[in-house]
């Protein structure tokens, strides 16, 4: 259930060092006679838990605290949390264009491939249906799931498009490093052991495995494992043409889901220190390559983590979120502060936090 109140504000720095959490899900566990464990999810998406235990703090910081806590009428209001363990994202790919969307959904995927989707058919061994939200692949394709290898139940499954799906002309090739180049920075949407195909080129049509992913002079380099047959550099890269995950099948909602896909409904709107020290605030975005500048090309709305584009991106435009910080929408747990005077002027006590759920 959404919460009644939020207050766009952050949980006060003096304890944030001494906190402890993480993401928690809820699934019903039961021991059956011959000892199997009968498992029943009743979440399909995580929330994160915190407790911030504050020790010896003194009467400056425990006044910040107490006025905090007072301010949100202990656990009627929601807020910001900085979780130091997970606060940033970084080439981020969120959507891709298709002339008429103007509103995308800042996210974070915490593996490089996801596909959330209604089922259309099923066997034991295929899967087939229609991309809703993907990490990488474009929304409408229709996809097959199917056992690999030959059809055994292993859990691991090969992804096969059916219907097209993004392509990148070839700019250049080298037969002697076997490297495949693509004009611009696509480098966030390949990844090591991705199959990918090449087609439309003189001769070397044919699918190939990804070694590696590199970037030079802003183009982007794909190291495959193949030999190249042909030196001339033409014919488009069809991305994600095959994958192989092992993934978790979300039977109780009726989707397929392969790695987790958060949204991230608050992102930072004040600076912070971003890895490697860089002081930073907004949210940077790239469409097909090319840096957009915030509040011109595009602009954020800091309470809900949309992004709007004036201009909606021209198709197939990959929107890539390069770097942003963002916070956790949680609750006091309680509606008492407990604390413990320590010492003259010294506090000791402990806030428990919940993630909310925005809608």
């Amino acid at each position: 259930m959404a919460i009644n109140v939020f207050h766009e504000v952050l949980f006060p720095s003096p304890v944030m060092y001494g906190m402890s959490g993480g993401a928690q899900f809820n699934t019903y566990q039961e021991q059956e006679n011959d000892g199997g464990i009968n498992r029943s999810p009743n979440w399909d998406n995580e929330l994160r838990r915190y407790n911030i235990d504050f020790v010896s703090v003194d009467q400056s910081a425990y006044n910040e605290l107490n006025s905090f806590f007072l301010a949100r009428k202990g656990a009627r209001a929601g807020f910001r949390f900085l979780d130091y363990a997970d606060y940033y994202v970084q080439n981020q790919y969120i959507g891709a264009g298709d002339g008429t969307t103007k509103i995308f959904q800042l996210k974070k995927i915490y593996n490089e491939h996801y596909v959330e989707s209604d089922i259309l058919t099923s066997s034991s061994s295929v899967i087939t249906f229609k991309e809703v939200d993907s990490g990488l692949l474009t929304a409408g394709n229709v996809i097959q799931l199917t056992n690999t290898p030959g059809g055994t139940d292993d859990g691991y499954y090969t992804i096969q498009l059916v219907s097209s799906s993004p392509i990148y002309p070839v700019s250049a090739v080298s037969m002697a490093s076997k490297t495949i180049t693509l004009d611009a920075d696509y480098s966030s949407e390949f990844y090591r052991f991705q199959t990918i195909t090449i087609n439309g080129s003189t001769g070397n049509d044919g699918e190939y495995t990804v070694l590696e992913v590199g970037l030079s002079a802003g183009n982007t380099i794909l190291t495959v494992q193949e030999t190249i047959p042909d030196a001339t550099a033409d014919g488009n890269v069809v991305a994600n043409s095959k994958i192989t995950v092992k993934p978790s099948m979300t039977s109780t909602s009726g989707k397929v889901l392969l790695f987790p896909n958060r949204d991230i409904k608050k992102p930072s709107f004040a600076a912070h220190i971003f890895p490697g020290d860089e002081w930073m605030s907004g949210v940077y975005l790239s469409v097909n390559g090319v840096a957009k500048t915030e509040n011109i090309d595009y602009y954020i709305n800091y309470k809900t983590g949309e992004v709007y584009f004036p201009t909606a991106p021209a198709n197939n435009h990959r929107i890539v979120a390069t770097k942003f910080e963002f916070h956790v929408p949680v609750s006091i747990t309680g509606d008492w502060f407990e604390s413990e005077y320590e010492d003259f002027q010294f506090y000791t006590g402990t806030f428990e936090l919940i993630e909310e759920r925005l809608t």
